[in-house]
């Protein structure tokens, strides 16, 4: 540790949430030091990348593509750091290619699949996911970007939150829109999610103690599947906590990294 930062000896790869950017990690680079590579790299649906072009289902396999070209030039495996969809992608990568994957540390992935092949309980929040997929749907058929951008600002951040958003904002959002729909339905298909937690993967999976009944119980789940998983239950905290600027789980995300590479 020098200068409050830890000087990592893997490289770490950040993946953002739906609807955000990159620039989600800018505070994590603060506090990372050394020679290893950090990479934040923008999902699909945004300015620096472009809307998808492919046919049919969307599927993590495409999403994951370009980050694990990206992950393979590093020449050395990578911490993934990540939150909600971004999280559920770095699963994937894991499980696809996970000789390039030296830890992941995760808020709250929002593997939706793992509840529709769990017990009857766990559907019916499948169930409730689903509903609100066949609204955001109904709002893309008529056109209707700022209430697509509606329904899915305030499920995850409560009734009115798109409303308080800047016009800037609010643009950015609806620019993006179009991916919203390819995002849910990789988290909702994603094959074989009962099994995608590779077991030589040390995981610190972090849920916060105020969110969604879906994000909660897909932690649980998802820790039961490791043996060297670590879930943690973040205080007051919501789906959104990365954004929250305060310091638990970017406390965590140091710890993870440390107590990995052994500091």
């Amino acid at each position: 540790m020098s200068a409050g930062k830890i000087n990592h000896r893997f490289p770490v790869v950040a993946l953002h949430c739906s609807g955000a950017s990159g620039a989600q990690w800018d505070g994590l680079s603060a506090v990372l030091g050394g020679d290893a590579p950090f990479l934040t790299p923008d999902l699909i649906g945004l300015p620096s990348r472009g809307h998808w072009q492919g046919k049919g289902p969307f599927h993590f396999a495409d999403e994951a593509e370009e980050i694990i070209a990206q992950m393979e030039a590093l020449n050395a495996p990578a911490h993934i750091v990540a939150h909600s969809y971004g999280a559920a992608t770095g699963l994937h990568i894991a499980r696809k290619r996970p000789e390039l994957v030296r830890s992941l540390c995760l808020y709250e992935p929002t593997l939706f699949s793992i509840l529709r092949v769990s017990n009857r309980r766990d559907r019916g929040l499948f169930d409730e996911i689903a509903a609100l997929v066949e609204k955001i749907e109904e709002r893309q058929s008529a056109s209707d970007l700022f209430h697509m951008c509606e329904l899915f600002t305030d499920f995850w951040s409560g009734s009115g939150a798109w409303a308080a958003l800047h016009e800037a904002r609010q643009s950015e959002l609806m620019a993006w829109t179009p991916k919203v729909l390819l995002d849910f339905h990789a988290l909702m298909f994603e094959p074989e999610p009962e099994s995608i937690v590779q077991r030589g993967h040390p995981i610190t999976l972090m849920v916060g103690a105020e969110t969604h009944a879906q994000t909660s119980r897909i932690g649980v789940l998802l820790a039961a599947q490791g043996e060297n998983v670590e879930l943690v239950m973040i205080p007051g905290a919501g789906h959104l906590e990365p954004f929250a600027k305060r310091p638990f789980v970017m406390e965590h995300i140091l710890a993870h990294i440390l107590r990995v590479e052994d500091c």
